[in-house]
């Protein structure tokens, strides 16, 4: 499959790149914005399909190669949209930040397709963040064949498999991930989740390439419009250094001492950079000349900022999120005052509170030195101070890369990361989701960096240089992408189980151990459920079956927490497991036996020893409850198996199972969904229904069997959560016989003949579980 995106408008001068979102929070803050301002269906106007597969499904019918995709919804990508022309899958969980999107119903069939010409070519009407959305299961696939390079060097991560996609037209990580998941409910027992990642694109033709030889896995795109913008200042070589930083903020931006010491000259110099590779700027002070612009004699203050006179795409109004990315750096002998030395502020730009900062990045003396945030509340409020500060040694002599991202508004929110370049530490990490940040009477606020500093305090001071390159502002959904090099662990996989959740990811080879964090919702905030793991897999034990988690890893190195992994879901359900050994059996029509194996679960299997097709081995699965699971079975394969057909009490399940393996091997295989009406003992038979040509003999194995709950009696409406649509068919029917259906007669076990207490205590004890 391929898709072409031409885009008419261009809002942005190269393409854009997303280096991570810091946390959900901002991301779905960032596209409420951005939506809001669009009506759904603008974006992309024209989709034409060529080269695909044919074939006859709903919604669509009958269908080939040039068939285009059914129009969208015009209200955008909403819960319950079909996501597919050829399919009646249905879009779930979605994210805040991916409703109203515009998107393609592309043919799942075109997944199929050994061909790598199948394209959608698909007009937009301005810039877009573009986003794909790819089956998770996708990361784990080994149905590539020989054209997929990841299937070997990347296990269990999608990243790879969206850059083969990309290719075309992208470098490698252009498309990154967002931490975002939408769910493809296919039915109301299976619901696949899918990973979404995006890249802001210009104007432009973009060609997505095919996934061949896959019949699993399909990818969907959408768009949202990409109206906000961004501004890079870059230092380019010495000379003309006021007038290129007016050129990107506006009017005259610096507030520096040149007036009181104009022997030095410009007080903000460019410089080659042996460490970055590229010019900098270097801000100068000096103790004894310098003073604050020869008014305030009492400090001195050499900055550049955007106000009044800027472009407005740099003011940051009421509601807007703004992101703000840049490097700097403090010399290895850096002094700060005991007082104040402010590298870095936003301020109101106006109106009756605007003397004093609302964010402060300020480096502060004492034993010890240290790097301080600190929050400065409306006048008369509240809740001010210093809201971190990490040690001012590790940032010496070194560069930092700086994120802060804000919401401007009463209860508004900050996101401040400062990461050491050279190995990726994260030296300050702070988040706060209701803090004041915005003041009386004001129309905008405004950042500021340079050095100002107090000189109450002379004798704590030297004359400094300190070094900034690559500032970055950016409004809305965009969020200033780095070119710095990130460490985090990758391809975090979760792998859900009775009462415990099994968690594995690709090590970070610059981390020398891991903390892993989990959330109740995706995007967290999460907690640390275990600090300094040193292997990279951990397990779980402290969930409750049915409930989802979600969850993340981060590096640790020697300085702290450094890049965090992609974030998963798991859900640990109710499982029955059962060794084949300890069951009650019986066979007709060949004799059974028990087979040492050591690698066998419990060291040991069944054989049904059968030498023609007919016989069968039944198991009786003791005490099962009602409802509906999904069976497995383990089994030792090898050159000597037959074929066979499971059936559950009497009822055919699954397709007929192939036992032969060459070599032997020691899979498990899932025959499908099952649905107990009543509880107790359940009945499983294994059918010798023929053998591979390859095969030697008929012999059936069997190990060990599992029944993992998908739903509970309590989700009386079968929507897959116990809620109050549920509880709501329960009072509903409250003492009566619960002969309605749904019933609400769930316990004892099927029911007693009364919808009553026994019932409500069922219910609340299954209260918000997901299945």
């Amino acid at each position: 499959m391929g898709v072409t995106i031409m885009m008419t408008q261009s809002f942005f001068t190269k393409t854009q790149r997303y280096e991570r979102v810091h946390t959900g929070f901002f991301f779905f803050l960032a596209v409420l914005f951005a939506i809001s301002a669009y009506a759904p269906g603008a974006i992309i106007t024209q989709v034409a399909r060529t080269h695909g597969q044919s074939g006859e499904r709903d919604p669509v019918g009958a269908f080939d190669g040039d068939t285009p995709p059914l129009p969208t919804p015009d209200d955008g990508l909403k819960e319950g949209d079909l996501i597919y022309s050829d399919r009646t899958f249905w879009w779930v969980n979605i994210p805040q930040s991916l409703l109203g999107s515009d998107y393609i119903r592309v043919f799942n069939n075109d997944k199929a397709t050994d061909e790598i010409d199948v394209t959608y070519t698909v007009t937009t009407s301005a810039a877009a963040t573009v986003w794909v959305a790819i089956d998770t299961r996708a990361a784990g696939s080994s149905n590539w064949g020989e054209t997929c390079p990841w299937a070997a060097t990347a296990p269990g991560s999608l990243q790879p498999v969206v850059d083969w996609i990309t290719s075309e037209f992208a470098e490698a990580g252009t498309f990154r991930d967002t931490g975002l998941t939408v769910g493809i409910r296919e039915s109301a027992s299976t619901l696949r989740t899918a990973g979404v990642f995006s890249a802001v694109l210009e104007a432009g033709t973009y060609v997505f390439g095919a996934m061949p030889n896959n019949s699993i896995c399909m990818y969907t795109i959408g768009a949202i419009p990409a109206i906000h913008s961004q501004v890079i200042l870059s230092a380019d070589g010495p000379g003309n250094t006021y007038e290129l930083i007016a050129s990107v903020l506006g009017g005259n931006p610096m507030e520096v001492p040149d007036c009181g010491h104009p022997e030095f000259g410009r007080h903000i110099t460019e410089q080659w950079d042996d460490e970055l590779g590229k010019y900098v700027f270097v801000f100068h002070i000096h103790v004894e000349e310098d003073d604050d612009r020869c008014t305030n004699f009492d400090r001195q203050r050499n900055e550049i900022k955007t106000y009044g006179p800027s472009p407005e795409y740099v003011k940051g109004r009421y509601n807007d999120v703004h992101t703000y990315r840049w490097k700097f750096k403090l010399d290895e002998e850096f002094q700060p005052s005991p007082n104040f030395t402010h590298i870095f502020q936003i301020k109101a730009g106006d109106g009756s509170d605007s003397g004093a900062p609302i964010i402060t990045l300020t480096p502060r003396y004492g034993s010890p030195q240290r790097m301080q945030l600190i929050f400065t509340p409306s006048s008369g409020a509240s809740g001010g101070g210093t809201k971190t500060s990490p040690l001012l040694d590790p940032f010496k002599g070194e560069w930092i890369e700086a994120y802060v991202r804000a919401l401007y508004a009463e209860n508004g929110a900050i996101e401040v990361v400062l990461t050491r370049i050279r190995d990726g530490a994260v030296l300050m990490s702070y988040t706060h989701d209701n803090l004041d940040m915005w003041r009386d009477n004001a129309t905008f606020n405004r950042p500021k960096w340079g050095i100002y500093r107090s000189l109450n305090s002379p004798q704590y001071l030297r004359d400094e240089q300190v070094r900034f390159a690559d500032f970055c502002i950016a409004k809305g959904y965009d969020i200033c992408p780095s070119d710095v090099p990130t460490y985090s662990p990758t391809g975090l996989a979760a792998v859900s189980d009775a009462a415990q959740v099994k968690l594995s990811w690709i090590a970070d080879p610059k981390a020398a151990r891991y903390n892993v964090k989990r959330a109740p919702q995706s995007g967290g905030p999460y907690a640390i459920i275990a600090a300094g793991v040193t292997a990279t897999e951990f397990i779980d034990a402290e969930v409750r079956n049915g409930m989802a988690y979600y969850y993340v890893v981060s590096s640790v190195g020697p300085s702290g927490e450094m890049g965090t992994s992609n974030e998963v879901r798991a859900t640990p359900r109710l499982t029955f497991f059962f060794e084949a050994e300890d069951l009650v059996r019986s066979a007709v029509g060949a004799g059974m036996s028990l087979q040492s194996d050591s690698q066998n679960s419990g060291g040991i299997w069944v054989a049904l020893e059968a030498a023609a097709a007919g016989p069968y081995i039944e198991y009786i699965l003791p005490n099962i409850p009602a409802g509906t699971y999904l069976l497995k079975m383990g089994y030792k394969g090898h050159p000597n198996r037959g074929i066979l057909q499971a059936a559950v009490n009497g009822g055919l399940i699954g397709e007929p199972l192939d036992q032969y393996f060459f070599p032997s091997s020691y899979p498990e295989h899932t025959f499908g969904n099952v649905t107990f009406t009543s509880g107790g003992d359940q009945i499983i038979r294994l059918t010798v229904i023929g053998k591979n040509p390859s095969a030697g003999t008929y012999t059936l194995s069997s190990d060990t069997f599992k029944l993992i709950r998908l739903n509970h009696p309590a989700d009386l409406d079968a929507d897959g959560r116990v809620d109050y649509a549920d509880f709501a068919i329960l009072s509903a029917q409250w003492l009566t016989d619960g002969t309605w259906v749904p019933s609400a007669d769930m316990a004892p076990d099927s029911g007693d003949g009364l919808v009553g207490l026994a019932d409500l205590i069922m219910l609340c004890e299954e209260w918000l579980m997901v299945y």
